[in-house]
């Protein structure tokens, strides 16, 4: 699967290994002042971004990457488990979750099938 700013589509390319994806979004929410939940990126009056949930931010730093659909609900689920949070609070939770998950990734690697 490949999760682009437009969402989640059909593709022959293999996902990114799940460790990775990780990674990249550990650092993609790391840069974000906070993170938003129930949609991948809010957007000003002028269209341009203002916010961006853990998915919205990995995918506007690593646009058109292709990575396996359940390991994406799976951090976006985890994202939006927080409806009650601040944005900063959101960004700290995930991060920690992120951190917790990259731990568990490295000791046992999944094998998450492309869906």
């Amino acid at each position: 699967m490949m999760f682009n700013r437009l969402g989640i589509s059909e593709t022959d390319r293999e996902p990114m290994p799940a460790l990775t994806v990780l990674e990249l979004t550990l650092k993609a929410v790391e840069a974000q002042d906070g993170l938003i939940h129930m949609q991948q990126i809010e957007r000003d009056v002028a269209g341009r971004p203002i916010g961006y949930c853990a998915m919205g931010a990995f995918a506007a730093e690593n646009p058109n990457n292709c990575i396996n659909a359940k390991l994406a609900f799976q951090i976006q689920e985890q994202n939006d488990s927080y409806p009650h949070a601040t944005p900063r609070q959101r960004r700290q939770y995930m991060i920690a979750w992120l951190n917790k998950r990259i731990l568990q990734e490295r000791s046992n690697p999944s094998r998450l099938l492309p869906t």
